[in-house]
């Protein structure tokens, strides 16, 4: 299994990027919910940590169907759609688990946090949470098409509050991982991680 508590360190903000995945495997939310079956599983969940997500949670059948669970089926997985909720259960979990890790995962996020949103309430409640992830010990992860329909605030890593990417596009997997392309891999088998 992967370190993924050392990768997803609280306090930081990620932002995973690229095209649309085929079927259920090799996408964007495909690998932001992989990350965060590993998240809880080494950590612990509904222990010492917590997943807030607006992704809808299924499980894989043995006859390759998907059924759709409900969060309460998922150990420390909490779905949420709204900043209300979202804060209800972080502060819920950190007074119930004192010293406990959480992670926020805003899939879509280009629809309430566009480019060009930047003085709507929602950006501006966004880069609000953004700039006090350290001090709920949270870490926000942010998935999109692309880095420019986020605004710039959460997309910049020199002038933004951004700490780290994930590409799973197919022109940073071209320009960073050839060698893997030339040895057979399918980029949608390869996902691209930079940190600040």
């Amino acid at each position: 299994m992967s370190n993924i508590l050392n990768l997803w360190q609280p306090g930081s903000i990620w932002l995973i990027t690229g095209e649309r995945g085929v079927g259920a495997v090799g996408g964007k939310t495909h690998l932001a919910m992989w990350l965060t079956d590993a998240y809880l599983e080494e950590g612990d969940a509904n222990k010492h940590t917590f997943v807030y997500s607006n992704v809808i949670v299924s499980k894989r059948q043995e006859d390759e169907t998907w059924l759709k669970v409900t969060p309460d089926d998922v150990r420390g997985y909490n779905f949420t759609t709204s900043f209300y909720t979202f804060f209800l259960k972080l502060s819920e979990n950190l007074i119930t688990k004192p010293g406990s890790k959480h992670v926020l995962i805003l899939d879509e996020a280009a629809v309430f946090v566009g480019a060009l949103s930047f003085t709507s309430v929602l950006a501006q409640n966004l880069t609000a949470l953004a700039t006090l992830v350290r001090k709920f010990d949270l870490t926000l992860v942010i998935i999109a098409v692309r880095a420019e329909l986020i605004i710039k605030k959460l997309r910049e890593t020199q002038e933004g509050l951004l700490d780290g990417r994930m590409f799973k596009d197919a022109w940073a997997i071209r320009k960073w991982a050839p060698h893997l392309l030339a040895a057979g891999y399918s980029p949608k088998e390869i996902a691209l991680q930079l940190s600040h």
